[in-house]
């Protein structure tokens, strides 16, 4: 957010007021009540109009089947990525949630009318054997929610896959920052194809080329080790 941008602005909206009892706020909101006396689902249909300048609208939505991910998963959205791990829990549940948000935004003759991008992530690739099998059965599980790419899935797979990297695993590093350009496999190359994706672009959609000098400067923003040497530094 507070990044000197070449072009354009990034605007954040976090989920709420944060304060001591957030959690408790949250647990205790009544969602019945908001949509069925107040009018809960046209508000958010007047939310997403007020958006409509903006050129893209991330939403980051919990795991799982609740109130809140319904609106994010389902009323919300025009494409839905659902990042998932190779385990048989993660595949099944992330493959619930899309088969759940895509049969609620059907049209009337039961065609599917929210795109969905299915992400493997933290793919460890020591246990080959174990990985192939995973592999298979995640995309079998989410092939029929892949019509909208036509003859791309096989490349769409191999593209978006994010491997476990653990230089990630500490600090809340953007990849732009933690990876150099064109590196194959890398959390950025799986970032910025997604992005082309998402965007319809014919390939991936490449962030601007930083120099080593710029990308050692955001990095050591994120560095707990020189967190206290950086003047400025803004803690989200």
């Amino acid at each position: 957010l507070n990044y000197p941008f070449k072009k354009g602005t990034v605007d954040f909206v976090c989920a709420g007021r944060q304060g001591a009892d957030y959690a408790t706020r949250v647990n205790s909101f009544n969602w019945q009540h908001f949509y069925e006396r107040l009018d809960g689902g046209m508000f958010f249909e007047a939310a997403k109009e007020s958006m409509a300048e903006y050129d893209y609208v991330l939403i980051d939505s919990r795991t799982g089947v609740s109130d809140t991910s319904g609106i994010c998963t389902v009323q919300m959205p025009d494409l839905l990525v659902v990042c998932f791990t190779l385990n048989i829990q993660s595949i099944e549940g992330a493959a619930a949630v899309a088969e759940s948000a895509s049969a609620q935004r059907a049209d009337p003759f039961g065609k599917p009318t929210l795109k969905i991008f299915p992400v493997p992530t933290r793919v460890e690739l020591t246990e080959q054997g174990k990985l192939k099998s995973a592999r298979e059965v995640a995309r079998e599980r989410f092939n029929p929610w892949l019509d909208h790419l036509g003859d791309k899935r096989a490349a769409y797979w191999e593209g978006v896959e994010v491997l476990y990297q653990p230089f990630y695993a500490y600090e809340e590093i953007l990849a732009v920052f933690g990876d150099s350009p064109g590196k194959a496999h890398s959390m950025l190359s799986a970032m910025e194809t997604l992005a082309g994706y998402l965007s319809g672009s014919k390939g991936p959609l490449r962030m601007p080329v930083l120099s080593q000098a710029e990308r050692d400067l955001e990095l050591a923003k994120y560095s707990r080790e020189s967190r206290t040497t950086v003047p400025n530094l803004v803690r989200r």
